[in-house]
């Protein structure tokens, strides 16, 4: 996102609440506190939310109203997104990675641990 350009980096942020914590100024347990709170308020933890709905169909069709008497108020709800994201997750999960190297013996190294087994679900 475009605000994480301005946004000060994270590990001076980590630095700041240790020192904090360090001087007496904060405990644990306010640090906590202020970080579960931030997340239950952040834009990302919304648009997860979002998405989750989406793929559980719940979609904002939902709250859509006609003002209009004389027109049908039906509406078609469809499950695009969850069938995106299923195949995504099929193609990501399935498919054998492929990682290329020079070195004989560190593809082999490789290949022993990502293996057909490693894919396998149950």
């Amino acid at each position: 996102m475009i605000e994480d350009l301005f946004r000060r980096p994270y590990h001076e942020y980590l630095n700041d609440i240790i020192k904090n914590m360090v001087d007496g100024v904060i405990s644990e347990n306010e640090v906590l506190v202020r970080e579960i709170k931030e997340w239950l308020e952040s834009d990302t933890r919304k648009s997860m939310l979002a998405g989750e709905a989406y793929y559980r169909n719940k979609t904002d069709i939902r709250e859509k109203k006609r003002d209009v008497d004389w027109k049908s108020n039906i509406k078609l709800e469809h499950e695009f997104a969850k069938k995106l994201v299923d195949q995504k997750i099929g193609y990501l999960l399935t498919k054998e990675p492929t990682i290329a190297t020079e070195s004989k013996q560190y593809r082999e190294l490789i290949n022993d641990v990502f293996n057909r087994k490693l894919l396998k679900t149950r």
